[in-house]
């Protein structure tokens, strides 16, 4: 955390270390924050004194917490406690008494709401009696989409009620991008169409009067002053203040700046088997040579060489793996990057995220400031005016998708993520302003995209505005004409396999794999026990889930034969982060590749589709040193690509024991 004065550049640090500090939430009187940090484990609710400088800790509950909001008098603190999917999940409301000093008979926290599916930061009513999010307002039961907007629920057992300042129009992403209430209680600041607007409510949130737009630029999770005069908000790289009484906009300089962590020195790794990740077979007996961050040379090996030695004599050396398909939150913590390494997986490519959340975990594992994997990242769920994900941004106008692709631009997307609802005719315009600033695009539709050369596709199964899957039956069955227009038109698949059932057949047939060391280290038995129920429970109320997943097994067999490309993803957290990339490698396998063309997939070919094959994806002279040390022999059995003893990332080499223990 830091803390920028007003009409000063540099801000000032508040906390030090590896422990993430999230949501700082002021006090009504400025002279404490509230924000949640994973210094004990996982993500807690804590009080910083900006007097003194001391930090307490208010809640600590089983699961992860998130988003504390200060009630108007200072007495009370309401936040979230979340599911295992994080913010890709449900989350249950309480508040917590600022005031406790541990009277038994009068309970520290109090659950307000059962669990609403992705919600936004509360925001209390200025008598402390209602409180306000944006939450998800289905069109009907008959599926799950529908548009954003205000849920107010209220303490005096006045039922839920949904309020709209623009009817049928979903507002931005569920995270903090309002409703925000002013501390006089007057109106409610919101993010609609990338633009901040403010509108007259009545002291129990009902909606009065004409919404008016303040801001022209992007905007994002914009918060009152507490005289209510005016909002702070983040203008894509900047942080502006807009007051209500003029309209006028100031920019608030501040100066962050952060460097990339370059090694220096040499390292010497002695292989006794190497998979260089091009040749079907092993290299054996041969030095890597690694100069700073890149490898410099493959030689016979010889004793004696300078630099430091790694000896994996007896072990094999892999390519760093690419996870294809993953959806992550700073509501993990800083574990989430020691996860991925312990699993031998050194890159991301997450195609769907709150893009500063992102940004920040890729600039800090960039940094060395926390161990993780390279981060190849988009922002929000890009969509149609029906939306389902807190994550989903959805587009109205062409307006507005300018400023989300010029939005993509200034923060350095990697790839673009058109979603479920996006029309086609827009996603052919999105794909051509990505492709004229080198970004690649894609989608879960694979025509017509592929007629305008959108570069990737999601998920074998998932979710289309057809209403139907277009690559997979109810059967689990892909015909011939998916399977030649993948190949032929050169759009690589990531087919998620693990996510589609896969997972939950291996881990079934197979326990064991449960019992993995990496996996114990970062999942409870509790979680592994939910994890197994909510399978039991889809597999009965689908029997087809389970009994029908080797048809899709031999649609990805069908579509590597044919030529097609195909990489390694999961949509984790949907399935654990980390062992479900092994699950899909074992599911490849499975269904009669050979392990050789299962690690491709997470290597060569994914590097091939993020666009950094020149630097990733194989161990040669000249690429980045990204590799995994293992026991046994993944090319026999692909299995053993599990048995992780140390992982070098960028040069940097990191022994399994530090990366399954918390700093």
């Amino acid at each position: 955390m830091w803390l920028l004065t007003k009409g000063a550049k540099n801000p000032e640090r508040l906390t030090q270390g590896q422990s993430m500090e999230l949501e700082p939430s002021w006090s009504p009187d400025g002279t404490k924050l509230a924000y949640t940090s994973d210094r004990n484990g996982n993500m807690d609710v804590w009080i910083r004194d900006l007097k003194t400088g001391q930090d307490r800790n208010l809640v600590d509950m089983s699961d992860d917490l998130h988003f504390p909001s200060w009630s108007p008098d200072g007495s009370k603190i309401a936040f979230y406690q979340s599911d295992p999917r994080n913010a890709w999940g449900r989350s249950t409301l309480y508040t917590a008494d600022v005031t406790y000093m541990a009277d038994v008979t009068v309970p520290k926290t109090r659950k307000l709401h059962e669990s609403v599916f992705v919600p936004s930061q509360p925001s209390w009513s200025a008598d402390g009696k209602t409180i306000a999010i944006s939450a998800l307002h289905p069109y009907s039961s008959r599926y799950r989409e529908g548009v954003s907007e205000v849920l107010l629920l209220s303490f005096d057992g006045k039922n839920d009620r949904y309020v709209s300042p623009a009817p049928g129009h979903s507002l931005a992403t569920r995270s903090q991008n309002g409703p925000v209430w002013s501390p006089d209680g007057t109106k409610m600041a919101y993010v609609l169409d990338g633009l901040l607007y403010i509108t007259d409510v009545q002291p129990d949130g009902t909606i009065t009067g004409k919404p008016r737009q303040l801001t022209t630029e992007q905007t994002d999770t914009p918060t009152w002053t507490g005289d209510s005069k005016s909002l702070l908000f983040l203008a894509t790289d900047a942080l502006k203040q807009v007051y209500l009484a003029d309209g006028h906009i100031e920019t608030h300089p501040m100066e962050l700046t952060w460097q990339i962590s370059q090694p220096t020195g040499q390292v010497v790794v002695h292989a006794g088997r190497l998979f260089d990740g091009k040749a079907n077979t092993y290299r054996n007996n041969v030095d890597i040579l690694i100069d700073g961050n890149r490898i410099k040379s493959i030689l016979p090996h010889q004793n004696g060489r300078p630099g430091t030695q790694i000896d994996a004599s007896t072990k094999t050396v892999i390519p760093g793996l690419f996870e294809m398909h993953t959806h992550q939150h700073s509501m993990v913590g800083e574990k989430l990057g020691r996860l991925w390494l312990s699993f031998g997986i050194t890159s991301i490519r997450e195609p769907g995220a709150d893009p500063f959340d992102a940004l920040e975990r890729k600039e800090s594992w960039a940094s060395g400031i926390r161990p993780g994997p390279r981060q190849f990242f988009t922002g929000g769920l890009t969509d149609g005016t029906r939306i389902y994900y807190g994550a989903a941004t959805s587009i109205n106008s062409d307006e507005q998708l300018d400023r989300e692709l010029n939005r993509s631009v200034r923060l350095g997307y990697d790839l673009i993520k058109t979603y479920v609802r996006m029309p086609d005719a827009m996603q052919q315009r999105i794909t051509t302003f990505a492709h004229a600033h080198g970004l690649p695009v894609s989608s879960h539709e694979i025509f017509p995209a592929m007629r305008y050369d959108v570069d990737a596709v999601e998920h074998i199964g998932g979710t289309s505005r057809r209403g139907y899957s277009p690559k997979i039956t109810a059967m689990n069955r892909s015909y011939q004409d998916v399977i030649q227009l993948l190949a032929k038109s050169g759009m690589n698949i990531t087919p998620t396999a693990s996510l589609q059932g896969g997972f939950a057949v291996l881990t079934s047939k197979d326990p064991s794999l449960l019992e993995n060391r990496q996996y114990k280290a970062f999942y409870s038995e509790e979680f592994t026990n939910a994890l197994q129920a909510g399978s039991a429970q889809y597999a009965k109320l689908s029997p087809g889930y389970l009994s029908n997943f080797g048809n899709l097994q031999k649609g990805i067999k069908a579509l590597v034969d044919a030529g097609a490309h195909v990489t390694t993803g999961t949509d984790s957290p949907f399935v654990p982060y980390g062992m479900s990339l092994h699950t899909e490698l074992q599911v490849f396998v499975d269904a009669g590749l050979t392990p050789y063309q299962a690690l491709r997939s997470a290597t060569i070919w994914a590097a091939e589709t993020v666009g950094v094959s020149n630097d990733l994806g194989s161990i040669e002279p000249g690429k980045l040193a990204d590799l995994v040390i293992v026991n046994g022999d993944p090319l026999t059995n692909i299995r053993d690509a599990l048995n992780v003893e140390q992982v070098i990332k960028n040069g940097e080499v990191l022994p399994i024991e530090r990366l399954l223990t918390r700093p």
